[in-house]
């Protein structure tokens, strides 16, 4: 029986021998949470089909990978990789997955344009800073792109065309990302999530150059108005959720008639015609707030009722205080004539009466905190629930569906 598969994850492995795997006829090997900053250049056997290196020390791209022509599948996730030789890949010609997530790369390394077999590459949570009109080119089979989590600042407008295998393109929380990519000649695209952004308009007509796109997902952006669907025939899910939308035309949704999932709240909607929805005849899930004036108002409710709960509290805690304080001399004073009467007259002697004089005065105080106490309580609960019922109200102001 041949060895097909080595795990040896998790080892605290600092080193591996210049031939440690060069004999053996592995197909996959597994060397995850170790201690490796290299690789030797013979240590691998050239059997290898999937090769994941996740949360190690490397540096750099091992040299080893030049002797793993049949490779499909390469994981160096969670590295400390900064730059990555342009023959780095040179001989991973039939790689289909390349995991270079969480290390720190300032640049989409050209050295991927070698696997011309590619069809994932995850580049999420690196240091990009921008994208060039290249960085893909050549692709063919490329489906799937992820860049989540970078610090892009500058996207060329033809960073994603012409990859006409692409079906994701994942661009979350490019928080510098201000313009919509442009997509000819990617055609097969079906999902896109460019999220957490700071896009301000969409391209006319987006599902002419993405026909068959399917979900489409800008929440938290800068949006202003409702993008074209015009030939969305296959779009089932939109969120446009958290932008700045002020109105919905009429049958603005026509041109995604099995539209599924429709999510606009959060938005500065004021009005909804009638026959915005009309001809949505799959919709199942429709989330639209058009309380953006309910929700103003509700604030200042809000406001103007805490000010007058906390005068009135404050005016009680005032004249219970001023009782309180009222109280309390007149117990020093009738304490002092008592204390005066029973020492002078009555022989009493004067250390009990002296301990009796102290008890009253801690009760006063004691009765005076707990009033103050009282109060404050009483005007905590009173505004927690004012902010309740102006949550409540602001809930309601949303439809649901």
């Amino acid at each position: 029986m041949f060895l097909c598969f080595r795990r040896l994850s998790g080892n605290r492995i600092s080193s591996i021998g210049d031939t440690a795997f060069h004999t053996l006829p592995l197909k996959e090997l597994y060397l995850d949470n170790n201690l490796l900053t290299a690789l030797p250049a013979h240590a691998l056997t050239p059997t290898l089909l999937r090769l994941s290196l996740e949360d190690n020390h490397l540096t750099h791209v091992p040299t080893a990978l030049a002797h793993t022509t049949r490779l499909n599948q390469l994981s160096l996730h969670q590295n400390k990789i900064e730059v990555i030789e342009e023959k780095a890949f040179e001989a991973l010609t039939t790689l289909q997955l390349l995991d270079l997530t969480e290390n720190n790369l300032k640049e989409i390394p050209p050295a991927i344009l070698s696997c011309v077999r590619l069809i994932r590459l995850l580049l999420a949570h690196n240091r990009l800073g921008r994208l060039g009109g290249a960085s893909f080119s050549g692709l063919s089979e490329l489906q799937q792109i992820t860049l989540q989590g970078n610090p892009l600042t500058h996207i060329h407008p033809d960073a994603f065309t012409h990859l006409p295998a692409l079906i994701k393109l994942i661009l979350k929380e490019i928080r510098g990302l201000t313009h919509f990519p442009r997509l000819n000649g990617s055609h097969s695209l079906e999902m896109i999530r460019i999220d957490r952004a700071a896009l301000s308009d969409l391209p006319p007509a987006l599902c002419t150059t993405a026909p068959r796109l399917r979900s489409l997902n800008l929440h938290l952006n800068a949006i202003t108005e409702l993008p074209d669907l015009t030939g969305c025939h296959h779009l089932r899910l939109l969120d446009l959720s958290d932008n700045a939308i002020t109105s919905l035309g009429h049958e603005s949704f026509s041109g995604a008639p099995i539209l599924h999932d429709l999510l606009l709240q959060d938005n500065r909607i004021t009005h909804v015609p009638a026959d915005a929805f009309t001809g949505l005849r799959s919709l199942q899930v429709l989330y639209v707030c058009v309380g953006v004036c309910v929700w103003g108002v509700c604030v200042c409710v809000c406001v103007c009722v805490c000010v007058c709960v906390w005068v009135c509290v404050w005016v009680v805690v005032c004249v219970v205080c001023v009782g309180v304080y009222v109280c309390m001399f007149c117990v020093c004073v009738c304490g002092f004539v008592l204390w005066w009467v029973g020492v002078c007259v009555c022989c009493i002697p004067s250390v009990y009466l002296s301990v009796c004089l102290c008890l009253s005065l801690f009760l006063s105080v004691c009765l005076c905190l707990f009033s103050l106490s009282l109060c404050v309580c009483v005007c905590v609960c009173v505004c927690v629930c004012v902010y309740v019922g102006v949550v409540c109200v602001y809930s309601f102001s949303c439809i649901h569906l």
